[in-house]
């Protein structure tokens, strides 16, 4: 059944749902991050900065804050030798981050702990992970 053809009643109970299944999957993440060393925001800035050389508002507009946010977010992970900070070839008013390679394998060791953490989850449960991704993927887009 398409959402638009539910009730207010079942609609409400999804959104309760969803609202639940954000804080639980929060916790996940800030579980496995601190596992990694590092904090659950250090986490997404370098899941962010790993897609590709991200400008640092691309960064802000990706973990929702201020720029300003992010650049003593970046400050603290740059110190911990994760990232560097790395001048745009084609406009050198942006800065960009890349990963390091210590900043590479905390993504990857964050990953695997995190992918260790859900599939704890029942397996009898039958999660379609493609309708999951998809929704995902639009939920990103809004």
């Amino acid at each position: 059944m398409k959402l638009m053809q539910k009730s207010a009643t079942e609609m409400d109970s999804l959104a309760s749902s969803l609202v639940g299944l954000y804080f639980s999957l929060e916790r996940v993440y800030e579980a496995a991050s601190e596992q990694v060393g590092i904090s659950a925001q250090q986490a997404q800035l370098l899941c962010a900065a790993g897609w590709k050389s991200p400008a640092l508002g691309e960064i802000a507009e990706a973990l929702h804050c201020d720029k300003t946010n992010v650049t003593g977010l970046v400050d603290r992970v740059e110190k911990l030798g994760l990232v560097a900070r790395v001048t745009d070839p084609d406009d050198r008013r942006v800065t960009r981050l890349e990963l390091t390679e210590k900043g590479r394998a905390s993504v990857d060791r964050f990953h695997v702990e995190l992918n260790r953490r859900l599939t704890r989850f029942d397996p009898k449960l039958k999660v379609d992970a493609e309708s999951i991704t998809a929704i995902a993927g639009q939920l990103r887009e809004e």
